[in-house]
């Protein structure tokens, strides 16, 4: 190994002192300086922010001195000329509303009559079973507003009800018109598909007006009835034929079929339009006379198909009818008066019939089961087979009733007014309170007659049941109690 000369090393050592003195040098004058620097900038970040809050305090001081903004008749006051702009701007506006108002009008009587117009094709039972349908949507958005009376109902649910139908526009024309049209259609309308459409139509629309359709439907079952009794005097004049008073005749079998209802019920309606049925077999009978066979045939096969259309009309009637009389609008059907009404095959379970008069009405075999017939009447009615299972027929009338074959068990006839009501030992009362009925003649004069032979058949069958306490027994049935209690005390006296 060589070895460094002497010079060489002392230059070598010369300058790693010169570098070692600088290098702290300089550390110690930037140590010197640092804090220096950091005075400074926090002067300058104070100097901005003073600076900022000057200027948001100026602007803040202008906002201050800033007028409020005037008011509309401020503006007015100070500028007249603003008036005449104001007065244009509302003009336009109000144009505007009532002429959007009236284009959407003339729509809605476009479509409505274009509806109408469409109903009334005679070639397309398709096209009018449609337009059924759009007449009965366009008449519920145009329905009268009706809410049901039920206390039940919470005052929040009838809030929204209310709120819920107040947007709904009210032109009560196109649901009369639609109405009164739908259910003329259904008095004319020959083929079956459409009238079961017309019945579906109309059955959405009873809820909106329940009164108004009761009476109208009720019209219609009258006149309905009517049609039916001139169809069957028809087919009786074309068979050449009376209605034979034997029931096991075959003709009856043959109407029945014919007609769309039991023989037995086909008798009462005849016998309850004994007049109508009469004139009309008579005149028929006289035009039918000089009639060829081959010429009857073809009556014969009109009258038939007539016949069954006219059965499917007034069962779809008596479907409507019952519809309308399940609505919860007790008001509005309180103290109705119905006579003559044909509800044969309706179904009247559970409905509210409060006040309601079925006064010389067929209601054979209509289901009443658990029905409120508070204050109904029945006086004169058809009620073979007619059910009132739990019926509450509280103050009730069924003088004269007809209520063969009827079912009245575990019935309320709490002081429900029977005299004369023709009860036999097909009639069903077992559970029902018939020694709380009222068995006094109907009429004022004679309010100390009782009914005996319905009561006698009534303590026949059901005396067992009657509770010895007399407060519990209606004075009719205490009375008549007492009258039989003295006339068997004087046959024992005869006797002896």
């Amino acid at each position: 190994m060589k070895l460094i000369s002497r010079p060489l090393f002392h230059a070598w050592l010369l300058l790693s002192g010169i570098a070692i003195a600088a290098t702290v040098l300089i550390s110690s004058v930037a140590y010197s300086q640092t804090p220096s620097d950091e005075e400074d900038l926090t002067r300058a970040r104070k100097a901005n922010e003073e600076a900022q809050t000057e200027y948001y305090r100026l602007q803040t001081e202008k906002l201050r001195e800033r007028p409020s903004p005037k008011t509309l008749w401020e503006s007015l006051e100070e500028n007249p000329g603003n008036i005449f702009a104001v007065l244009a701007a509302l003009v336009a506006f109000i144009s505007f509303y009532y002429n959007y108002r009236v284009t959407i009008q003339n729509q809605r009587d476009t479509q409505f009559y274009e509806a109408l117009k469409r109903f009334g094709d005679k070639d397309s039972p398709t096209v009018r079973c449609s337009a059924a349908g759009m007449l009965s949507q366009m008449a519920q958005n145009a329905a009268p507003i009706s809410f049901p009376t039920d206390q039940r109902l919470s005052r929040t649910l009838m809030l929204e009800r209310r709120l819920a139908v107040s947007a709904r526009p009210r032109h009560l024309q196109y649901f009369r018109t639609a109405f009164d049209q739908l259910l003329a259609g259904l008095l004319l309308e020959e083929n079956l598909v459409c009238l079961t459409a017309l019945t579906d139509a109309i059955r959405e629309l009873i809820p909106f007006d329940p009164k108004m359709a009761i009476n109208e439907l009720y019209e219609a079952n009258i006149e309905l009835q009517t049609d039916y009794c001139v169809l069957l005097a028809r087919l009786w004049a074309a068979w050449r034929i009376t209605p034979p008073t034997d029931m096991l005749k075959k003709p009856w079998d043959r109407a029945a079929h014919l007609a769309g209802y039991d023989k037995w019920v086909l008798k009462d309606f005849i016998a309850r339009h004994e007049h109508l049925f009469s004139n009309s077999l008579e005149r028929y009978s006289s035009s039918y006379d000089p009639l060829l066979p081959g010429d009857v045939r073809g009556v014969l096969a009109e009258i038939e198909q007539s016949l069954r259309i006219a059965s499917r009309r007034l069962a779809l009637n008596v479907q409507l009818v019952c519809v309308a009389l399940h609505q919860p609008l007790r008001q509005q059907v309180r103290e109705l008066r119905f006579y003559d009404l044909f509800l044969v095959g309706g179904d009247l379970t559970d409905a509210d019939l409060r006040f309601v008069s079925f006064g010389t009405s067929q209601l054979t075999g209509v289901p009443f089961y658990s029905a409120n017939l508070t204050k109904a009447g029945f006086v004169d009615a058809e009620m073979k087979g007619t059910g009132l299972f739990k019926a509450n027929l509280t103050d009730a009338s069924l003088v004269r009733a007809r209520l063969e074959l009827a079912g009245l068990k575990e019935a309320n006839l709490t002081r429900t007014r029977m005299h004369s009501a023709k009860i036999d030992d097909s009639t069903k009362l077992d559970g029902a309170n018939w020694w709380t009925a009222d068995f006094f003649h109907y009429l004022p004069a004679e309010r100390n007659n009782v009914d005996t032979a319905l009561l006698e058949n009534l303590f026949r069958r059901y005396g067992g049941a009657v509770p010895e306490d007399p407060e519990q027994i209606h004075p009719s049935v205490r009375l008549f109690l007492e009258k039989r209690k003295h006339a068997h005390q004087s046959d024992i006296k005869r006797d002896e």
